[in-house]
């Protein structure tokens, strides 16, 4: 793992889709098919407007009502990391998460299915401090507890290619640090 860095494009006034949509360019170029676990109004996704497909899954049905107003190539459905599993192996070139799986207590099962459906797999996760955190007043009743997950470890003992690099964050609610974990999932076929 590098050592955090000074200078976070993760932090400060910057509007997180144009750090997601920059990132991913830069790692994968441009993606013809991409899928975001937990992808809220649709603003991550929105700026995919060229690729053939993008689908975007959340289980808040607000979120997804906001994110059926985008127009484009998009789907967007209510569900959680459970629906994953109706997409078939290597189904997406990239897929995407931002600050979710620190909200699923077995992340696992999540991880392993994004890698499953995705060529390429690209995490935006905090590090939170302790096993949980207080939620922000914005957050609603399904993100009041967040878990501290150690993705890489898990990476290693499935097999799986991944460079991480950790970003100083905010100073209050998420902890100290952002990764940004970066997945070869070409040939992973997932767990049981």
């Amino acid at each position: 793992m590098e050592t955090p860095r000074n200078v976070n494009p993760m932090r400060g006034n910057c509007k997180y889709f144009d750090v997601i949509f920059n990132e991913i360019i830069k790692h994968f170029g441009f993606p013809e098919t991409i899928v975001e676990l937990g992808c809220g109004s649709g603003k991550n996704l929105a700026k995919f407007s060229c690729v053939k497909l993008a689908i975007g899954i959340d289980p808040l049905l607000e979120n997804i009502l906001k994110a059926q107003r985008i127009k484009g190539n998009f789907q967007f459905i209510l569900g959680d990391h459970e629906y994953l599993k109706h997409f078939e192996t290597n189904q997406f070139e990239v897929g995407f998460t931002c600050s979710v799986l620190d909200h699923i207590e077995d992340f696992r099962s999540a991880l392993n299915e994004m890698c499953r459906i995705c060529q390429n797999v690209i995490l935006f996760e905090p590090i939170i401090k302790g096993q949980s955190r207080q939620a922000k007043q914005c957050e609603t009743n399904c993100w009041k507890t967040s878990w501290y997950h150690d993705y890489s470890s898990w990476l290693v003992k499935v097999g799986l290619e991944f460079s991480c690099k950790s970003y100083l964050l905010y100073s209050k609610n998420s902890g100290p640090y952002f990764h940004q974990i970066v997945i070869d999932s070409k040939n992973y076929l997932g767990q049981e």
